[in-house]
């Protein structure tokens, strides 16, 4: 995953680029008269500058000639490569007023935003994100088995003949990558519905949220979620729950689909 972000994003070349061109500001805003050999400082100020312009250069080229050209167009790379340049230009250049204050504060969020991927599940390519055991459905109600992968199964009963799969797709910008998954996802949970006679509407009739077991992973969910400002560039994205007639003794397997989409399907006795 690492290899195919450096191939196909700007984005790390453009952080490394930049954390030179902070590294080179701050080399040439510093003072050497005050030093006991100013004639020595200028000359390791002049070598520190010019090494970290040429490793500047060097990952911008690396970005135009690996991801490419053209994914440099986007403003967004412009602002993060400012951004970046301002935030190591201080820490290198204020190294004992600004450089530890910003090294913790880096730290704490890095922390948080690990904290944060603790709570959704990355994918690649369709992915099993559970299993429905269904063993009885008659009068109007669904007796079933919910089976998460390396969990032991859960019988559940749920009124209703449509059974259904409710799943949010976290989608991160490119930038975020460095961080976790550019795209996870959120199982929320089941619903159960049924279509009335001689009515084409669903009617939900319960739902089941999966259990979580609270702390800080789940709190800063819930914080993202209710401000997602938090993260610009990413976004928490409710997807359309699928349903499925359920029919008895039948497994059924629940699937997101490469374009975030849910799947249920017969994947057992029973299934046709």
């Amino acid at each position: 995953m690492a290899f195919n972000l450096l191939l196909q994003s700007p984005y790390p070349w453009i952080f490394a680029a930049s954390l030179f061109a902070g590294a080179a500001l701050s080399a040439l805003t510093r003072r050497t008269t005050n030093k006991k050999d100013p004639e020595r400082a200028r000359e390791r100020k002049g070598f520190s500058a010019a090494l970290a312009v040429a490793l500047c250069v060097i990952f911008v080229l690396c970005a135009v000639f690996i991801p490419g050209a053209e994914r440099l167009k986007d403003a967004k790379v412009l602002l993060f490569a400012l951004i970046v340049t301002a935030v190591f230009f201080i820490a290198f250049r204020f190294r004992k007023a600004a450089g530890l204050p910003l090294l913790l504060l880096a730290g704490a969020a890095a922390v948080a935003l690990v904290l944060f991927f603790r709570a959704v599940t990355a994918f690649t390519g369709e992915t099993e994100i559970a299993r429905l055991d269904v063993g009885e459905v008659k009068n109007g109600s669904m007796k079933f088995d919910f089976i998460l992968p390396g969990r032991k199964a859960e019988a559940l009963d749920m009124p209703g003949t449509l059974l259904g799969a409710e799943v949010k797709e976290i989608v991160f910008h490119d930038v975020f990558v460095f961080f976790g998954a550019k795209t996870a996802y959120r199982f929320v949970g089941l619903k159960s519905a049924e279509v009335k006679p001689g009515s084409e509407m669903t009617q939900e009739m319960r739902a089941y949220e999966l259990k979580r077991p609270p702390g800080i992973s789940e709190a800063l969910y819930r914080f993202v979620e209710d401000n997602p400002w938090v993260l610009p560039g990413t976004k928490t994205v409710q997807r359309q729950i699928t349903y499925v007639k359920a029919k008895p003794d039948t497994d059924y397997s629940v699937r997101i689909q490469n374009d975030g989409g849910v799947q249920i399907t017969a994947a057992g006795p029973g299934a046709e």
